[in-house]
């Protein structure tokens, strides 16, 4: 049987940048180069709302079933937490001096990475948006981030052509991957 289109979705103004599916398949956000976000719902007749509020290209999105929050990153060096479709004012972190390429929370939802051009990635909390740590050592932008299942490591790759493996708990990488010829830009789970 080939695949058939069922609908068309409409609703960016923009190029569409990032796109990210709630674990339950409900909810569908997708973010865009006008630094909108907008949260789709698969049920008829049900319009997308917005979340409004960077100031420059939305570059990933992440959503933890265990805290409740979707994340976005952006070009505006920012990273937001929203909370729900009711809640219009996102909990915003700041800390890197660069564009933020990546996110990823930890299946607890209890921590978030995030990976940017400023060659690093910081971990957040996410219940009480605090900076916990910096994870230091690519030499060139950093473009993807992302927990292991543990919990306990973490990965990073970036334009260093390195993928790094960090021991969250010690803030310290304990492996160094080399041997691409090409800068990574993204990373599976």
């Amino acid at each position: 049987m080939d695949p058939r289109v069922d609908r068309i979705y409409r609703g960016h103004g923009a190029p569409v940048s990032a796109v990210a599916f709630r674990s339950d398949g409900k909810l569908l956000y997708s973010g865009a180069s006008d630094g909108k976000i907008l949260v789709w719902s698969f049920q008829p007749d049900h319009r997308p709302f917005s979340f409004e509020g960077h100031q420059d290209t939305v570059t990933d999105l992440c959503h933890s079933d265990a805290s409740g929050l979707l994340a976005s990153a952006s070009a505006d060096k920012s990273i937001r937490l929203w909370r729900s479709k009711l809640q219009r004012a996102p909990f915003i972190l700041r800390g890197h001096s660069a564009c933020v390429r990546s996110i990823d929370f930890a299946r607890s939802g209890k921590l978030l990475l995030s990976a940017s051009d400023d060659k690093t990635v910081k971990a957040w909390q996410a219940a009480t948006r605090q900076f916990l740590f910096c994870l230091c050592g690519h030499t060139n932008w950093v473009r993807a981030c992302k927990f292991s299942h543990c919990e306990q490591l973490a990965a990073s790759a970036g334009d260093d052509k390195k993928v790094q493996l960090w021991d969250v708990e010690c803030h310290q990488a304990i492996h160094v991957l080399q041997g691409h010829t090409a800068p990574e830009l993204r990373m599976a789970r």
